[in-house]
């Protein structure tokens, strides 16, 4: 295991050199005239600031199946989810919407509306109520605040609840001279409504605590199912914040409980993995088919499926560390990746278990199309790319972009340098790229026996491949010695603890919350790196309940 302090020592010196251009030597550190230790400052917490976040594509989804039924056809098109710091669920937070974002949310919102009331059973659900006894215009009303209640996450105001049962479902029943109608309208103005599309995090004054504020109940319960569910809160944790018990940490550790109990939990853990490891952009992953005679347009989203299900097993289904992912043997393959990885297929239809031999190169997540391909390029494997993914995503150490009028282009192969790593050492006599290269290319390489595609491969142009490396000053032979360091590294499990925190209250750490997410690094590495009992200690944390001042 590396020496967390040597690590964290050169991590900051080759930090400073990136940014600033200075000497490595630089950080040797000056000496003070006094050898009296300088007492550290008490970390005072600071949480972000007040925030509206609106909902990813899938949080969308998901609520729409929560609110309405699964049976439901969803609809092919909306405002594309931005990511931020590498996260979607931090774009949501800084993200509008565009006028033709308005009008695809407007179609989708009659489509699922329209959908809901044409069926009996979903139908009864969304009208508690008779026209014919109470009358329409009640009706209306009814309907308003029971399914406005659940889809904005907190009851209507008298007002509001008479707006949309008689400016808008009650002109419409009677032009179209149909009550469902009216229902329809209803539905869908709550649905294309930003009370549905924005989650509300502006938070009360704390009245035992003069300037800071807090959630209010509902937009604890609200933060509390997206965070632990990826949707809607359900009608009991609405409930409970009618009732008052999110108001004590007990309380509100209550309903956490329940909900990490529930098999929605799923949701988030899996919605987690494909932000953190931006498994998203496997749908755009191309490659020369020419070249890779395995590729198709549907690797992509087969390789995200295979990630996500190694993921349930060991996290939803599980209760695995953290580590497993990266050092496992178990994989989920269907005939595609099979053939990639030229091991039997388990099934021969959709996704089958299967145990890689213990010779096997490749193991959990890097040896996955959904790393190997996706951090590559068309037509070759990319180090560089694969090198800068794991500091960046994995450690989270950023890697600064070259200068803008560096030429990145590496040497082609030729019969003094035929390896990817002989012609990126020729690429990086260049100082200018020796600096961030020599921060990546060492990582990176010790997966150079997997090609483009994430087929294991010993040579290279002919060549023997070298995938000896260091990952800081620790050395490793292969891979399979690369994934363990990775494994266990304590930058990873700080990394993922801050990533995670950042997506629970939708900002990324700032100064005044890291004394926070050092704490629950601690706590998550003496716990057995735990997603579970990393998200109940989230929620558990101050953090989660505030919000900063109104600017």
């Amino acid at each position: 295991m590396i020496d967390p302090a040597r690590r964290g020592h050169r991590r900051a010196c080759l930090l400073a050199a990136l940014t600033a251009g200075l000497a490595l030597a630089a950080c040797a550190g000056a000496t003070r005239d006094s050898q009296e230790p300088i007492p550290e400052p008490e970390a005072v917490f600071e949480p972000a600031p007040p925030s509206l976040v609106r909902l990813t594509r899938a949080q969308f989804e998901a609520s729409v199946k929560a609110l309405l039924g699964d049976s439901l056809v969803l609809p092919s098109s909306l405002e594309p989810d931005t990511a931020q710091g590498g996260l979607l669920a931090l774009g949501a937070t800084v993200t509008t919407i565009s006028p033709q974002g308005v009008e695809l949310f407007e179609k989708a919102a009659m489509s699922l509306a329209a959908q809901a009331v044409a069926d009996a059973e979903l139908r009864s659900k969304l009208v508690p109520c008779d026209p014919a006894k109470v009358g329409e215009a009640a009706c209306l009303r009814t309907v308003a605040e029971s399914f406005g209640r659940r889809a904005w996450r907190r009851p209507l105001s008298s007002d509001e609840a008479e707006r949309l049962a008689t400016v808008i479902g009650a002109p419409a029943a009677e032009a179209l001279d149909s009550f469902d109608a009216g229902v329809t309208y209803v539905v869908a103005a709550i649905l294309q409504s930003p009370e549905f599309l924005y989650r509300v995090e502006l938070g009360q004054p704390d009245p035992q605590a003069p300037g800071e504020r807090l959630l209010t109940p509902y937009e604890l319960a609200s933060r509390l199912s997206f965070f632990l569910w990826n949707q809607t809160p359900d009608d009991a944790l609405l409930d409970a914040a009618e009732a008052g018990e999110l108001d004590t940490p007990a309380g509100l550790m209550t309903q956490a409980r329940r909900l990490l109990d529930s098999p929605r939990v799923g949701q988030a853990i899996r919605g987690f993995f494909i932000d953190w490891l931006e498994l998203y952009e496997l749908d755009h992953m191309t490659k020369d088919p020419k070249i890779y005679r395995h590729y198709t347009s549907d690797l992509g989203p087969m390789a995200r499926e295979e990630t996500l299900r190694l993921v349930d097993e060991l996290f939803v289904d599980g209760d695995a560390n953290l580590g497993e992912f990266f050092t496992t043997r178990t994989a989920w393959v269907n005939r595609r990746l099979a053939a990639i990885y030229d091991i039997p297929a388990p099934v021969d239809d959709g996704f089958g278990r299967t145990e890689l031999a213990v010779a096997s190169q490749r193991r959990g997540y890097f040896g996955q199309v959904s790393f190997l391909g996706l951090h590559a390029h068309e037509v070759t494997s990319s180090p560089t790319l694969r090198g800068a993914f794991i500091r960046e995503y994995l450690l989270c150490e950023p890697v600064p972009p070259p200068p803008s009028n560096l030429n990145t282009a590496i040497p082609e192969a030729s019969t003094e340098a035929r390896t990817l790593r002989e012609r990126l050492s020729v690429h990086m006599e260049n100082p200018d790229c020796a600096v961030c290269h020599g921060f990546t290319d060492p990582l990176g390489l010790g997966f150079e026996n997997f090609d483009g595609i994430g087929r294991f491969r010993v040579t290279d142009h002919e060549a023997i491949i070298d995938a000896t490396g260091d990952l800081d000053g620790a050395p490793f032979e292969d891979a399979l010695q690369l994934g363990e360091l990775v494994a266990q590294s304590p930058e990873l499990g700080h990394c993922v603890v801050s990533k995670l925190y950042a997506s629970a209250v939708g900002h990324a750490v700032e100064a005044g919350q890291e004394a926070e997410v050092d704490a629950l690094a601690t706590a998550f590495e003496q716990d057995g790196r735990r997603i579970r009992a990393l998200m109940e200690a989230i929620v558990a944390s101050e953090g989660f309940r505030r919000v900063g001042g109104i600017q």
